[in-house]
């Protein structure tokens, strides 16, 4: 029993840590991490792309292009492992400082669908961003 808590609990924090270095991923503009934290063949539905990780992660470096820099803070996480696979959701706050200035935030959320590879990392097999809302700011001069 203490040893299938303590393995859940394991499994828990390493999918916490693909969701997190998703977004220092991006927020870093590292697109080999990012890319770490999926499948190879992982679906993908959001602003990016509507089909692979791999049509997402060509659209990203386009869509970084109008910010300065972002900062993705993630918050309220759910997490249901059921042997070697899981389902999460985590809301996000991205931060958008805006090329030529202002900035954005959005909410948003992701829905996960990760894998224990056979490595033993977990990984996203699939993911779909749902925008909930964002705000705009214009730059104080």
């Amino acid at each position: 029993m203490a040893e299938a808590a303590l393995q859940a609990l394991l499994d828990r924090a390493a999918i916490q840590d693909v969701l997190t270095r998703y977004a220092r991923g991006v927020d870093r503009r590292d697109l080999a991490l990012v890319r770490s934290c999926f499948t190879a063949g992982a679906t993908y539905d959001g602003s990016l792309a509507h089909g692979t990780i791999a049509d997402a992660l060509a659209a990203l470096p386009v869509a970084l292009e109008r910010y300065t820099r972002t900062f993705h803070f993630l918050g309220n996480q759910t997490i249901d492992v059921t042997g070697d696979a899981a389902k999460s959701e985590t809301y996000c706050l991205a931060h958008h400082e805006i090329r030529g200035g202002g900035r954005n935030v959005v909410a948003i959320r992701y829905e996960d669908a990760l894998v224990r590879c056979d490595d033993g990392a977990w990984r996203i097999r699939g993911r779909v961003v749902h925008r909930e809302w964002t705000t705009a700011e214009k730059e104080d001069r």
